[in-house]
């Protein structure tokens, strides 16, 4: 009610912002994607331009969540070349992690470790670092090379171990147990497999835990 009555833009636009937010984090992109093209809006009219480009990587997020990936690629690209300008580390890291998903998904394993790479460069905290060094690991899985995968696996739990970051802890366990499946070493894909099983199940996403 507050936000009806005020005069204040940049309040305006953080409230549009933080509703699309909400909406983005309950996974309904669509309701997201209303709030944050008003946000955007109000931020380029102030004029705000680096809150405006943040705004940017969250709308490509929300068209990568919905399998748009022609306008995912648009909205991160536009907003990684504006962050490279303005030496943004944190959009720089997050888009090029978003642009990595888009480009496993598409099997272009080169494009994407390279801007995982890139990633590693800008990244903070050792939970976006266990997270990034896992997809790393992701991608060698898939090129079959897997010495390197099981090297990065084993190099991202330290860090999500490190991050209490327990989520990503499960799909890192659940990727070695597929690693050693793949190469035919079913006693150690086992024992990862069960490990994965044991675990708090609040600490697993549901799909995982089917598929594992």
């Amino acid at each position: 009610k507050l936000i009806e009555t005020t005069n204040d833009k940049s309040r305006e636009a953080l409230y549009f912002r933080y509703k699309g937010l909400i909406y983005h984090l309950k996974f309904d992109p669509n309701n997201a994607l209303t709030y944050y093209f008003l946000s955007q809006r109000k931020y380029a009219a102030i004029p705000d331009s680096i809150n405006a480009n943040l705004i940017l990587s969250s709308i490509g997020s929300c068209y990568m969540m919905m399998g748009e990936y022609l306008s995912a690629k648009k909205y991160l690209t536009e907003a990684l070349q504006f962050a490279e300008k303005k030496n943004d580390s944190i959009t720089i890291a997050n888009s090029c992690i978003n642009l990595s998903y888009i480009h496993i998904d598409q099997k272009e394993h080169d494009i994407a470790e390279a801007q995982l790479l890139k990633a590693l460069r800008y990244v903070k905290t050792d939970m976006q670092k266990g997270r990034l060094i896992n997809n790393l690991g992701e991608i060698y899985l898939n090129q079959n090379n897997y010495t390197k995968a099981l090297e990065h696996y084993r190099l991202a739990l330290q860090t999500a171990y490190k991050a209490n970051d327990k989520l990503i802890v499960s799909t890192i366990l659940s990727n070695i147990g597929v690693l050693y499946m793949n190469s035919s070493q079913n006693d150690s894909a086992y024992f990862y497999f069960k490990k994965v099983v044991k675990l708090n199940p609040e600490h697993i996403d549901h799909y995982l835990l089917a598929q594992t």
